[in-house]
């Protein structure tokens, strides 16, 4: 470990150790963690007056002069930010169904019928749950996937996203855990920009990622699945724990681990897992802007194989929040990766990290950005690689019971040197768009009709592609989608 990187450490651990002595000679006093806050789907801010009224009487909402609350996440925490919450009203339990028909066209050299059909059936529960100092948010979706008679690729999704969180003067503990078992990448998942299309009212511009009730972890934390391949089940989980100090009303140290892993039903793909510990010290500049740095160590680990990766990470980051309306991050540095029993080349390589966001609401419109420059665990597919994954979501209300939203996502995934024997540097590219139109009818339930098409391709032979049927070709398909989605009555919690 470098010099530069120790001194980080000691600096941290010494921050925390000196913070209770040097209270007294702090004239500001300590941050008071922000009211309890809803991060479940909202109305968005364009709804009238009269939805929200209706949505607070049912216990889905708050009432429409409910105060928006800042999103007080630390920028060098585990979780995504968010552009706030409205202050809770409400402990719920929220089940909600939907059903979508799909037609998909391959080419023909996918492996599949060139036309297929699918229908997902999918039930829902959002679970929010505020105790004296402590938040419990839950989101889980469970159903199937069933194909046309003849294809034999009817399959199971499942998928958990949770946060609990407690907070006590000058302490902050989060406990979170993302899981899924699907039989394809979540990346664009179901031809409609990912998983959280299929089962959600169109997504609002406050809370965490678009169908999740709490906000998503940060990218890095999650078991990458970004290569393309066939249709096989495959379980990706991650469990983090995070704790925040507030040293000052200002001022805040933040300590977190994580570990997740990645399975495969099939042979032919690497399993693999990661474990993540990470520090940083935050600081508020003034109400709207916050700098920090964080230092990363993470360690990938493949299943029956001597190779490993250890990788270092050290980031400078500034955020712009403006509640309700904007919420801009970015963070970069540089990244120093070392590797066990390479299999070419030095052992040791010095490259760059940067994670980026930018969420921006207007009355009815919204956007929701993302760019990723990191190593990851392979997809199943490499012993590793260096990935640019972006996403973006644009939604605007067309009228009152109308809505048009648009999503794009891009994955390059190249291979590292260390990793392969005799077969140069092969790179993986995964394009997906999607255009949706909404019609809303009543509060929770909506129709909707979208248009998908996904385009995959590598540079590489197949000998590398651990049975992706796209290997060494380029290949589009198209999806268009019919759903429904009913929204039940929300079940008050005490």
């Amino acid at each position: 470990m470098s010099n530069p990187i120790r001194i980080f450490w000691v600096a941290s651990i010494a921050m925390a150790l000196c913070a209770p002595a040097s209270r007294a000679q702090d004239t500001d006093s300590p941050r008071v963690p922000a009211p309890s806050q809803s991060t479940a789907r909202y109305p968005s801010l364009s709804q009238s007056e009269s939805d929200l009224k209706t949505a607070a009487d049912s216990g889905q909402a708050p009432a429409v002069d409910a105060p928006l609350v800042p999103d007080t996440r630390p920028l060098t925490g585990t979780q995504n930010l968010t552009l706030g919450g409205y202050s809770n009203v409400h402990s719920f339990l929220l089940p909600t169904v939907s059903l979508t028909t799909q037609l998909d066209k391959y080419p023909a050299t996918s492996g599949y019928d060139n036309v297929t059909s699918v229908s997902y059936l999918l039930g829902r529960l959002d679970l929010h749950h505020v105790s004296g100092r402590s938040q419990l948010l839950l989101d889980y979706v469970g159903g199937a996937a069933i194909s046309n008679p003849g294809t034999n690729t009817n399959s199971t999704i499942q998928d958990l996203v949770f946060s609990e969180s407690i907070d006590w003067r000058r302490w902050s503990v989060l406990l979170a855990e993302q899981a899924s078992y699907l039989s394809d990448s979540y990346f664009g998942f179901g031809g409609v920009g990912g998983l959280g299309f299929l089962g959600n009212v169109s997504p609002s511009g406050l809370g965490g990622a678009p169908g999740a009730a709490a906000p998503s972890l940060q990218t890095v934390l999650t078991p990458s699945q970004t290569i393309p391949t066939t249709r096989v089940p495959r379980l990706s989980s991650t469990v983090v724990g995070q704790a925040e100090y507030y040293l000052s009303r200002r001022s805040s140290w933040t300590a977190a681990g994580s570990y997740g892993l990645l399975r495969f039903s099939h042979a032919g793909y690497t399993n693999s897992s990661n474990a993540l510990f990470q520090t940083g010290y935050n600081y508020q500049i003034d109400r709207q802007s916050t700098i920090a740095i964080l230092d990363r160590f993470e360690t990938f680990r493949f299943t029956h194989l001597a190779q490993g990766i250890d990788d270092q990470v050290v980031q400078l980051s500034y955020a712009r929040r403006v509640t309700g309306r904007l919420m801009f991050q970015v963070a970069a540095g540089p990244d120093m990766q070392f590797f066990q029993a390479p299999l070419s080349g030095s052992s040791s390589r010095l490259s760059w990290s940067l994670h980026s966001g930018l969420n921006y609401q207007l009355r009815d419109l919204s956007l929701q950005t993302s760019y990723d420059h990191f190593v990851t665990g392979g997809s199943g597919v490499l012993f590793g690689s260096q990935a640019d994954q972006v996403q973006g979501t644009v939604a605007r209300d067309l009228t009152r019971t109308w809505q048009g939203s648009m999503s794009v996502g891009y994955a390059r995934n190249r291979s590292l040197p260390q990793t392969m024997l005799n077969l140069g540097q092969p790179s993986f590219g995964d394009w997906y768009g999607s255009v949706r139109l909404n019609h809303r009818l009543r509060l929770g339930t909506d129709l909707f009709l979208a248009y998908g098409a996904r385009l995959q391709g590598t540079n590489t032979n197949t000998s590398v592609c651990a049975g992706g049927p796209t290997c060494g070709t380029n290949s589009i398909s198209h999806e268009i989608s019919l759903g429904f989605n009913w929204g039940l009555r929300p079940i008050a919690l005490p």
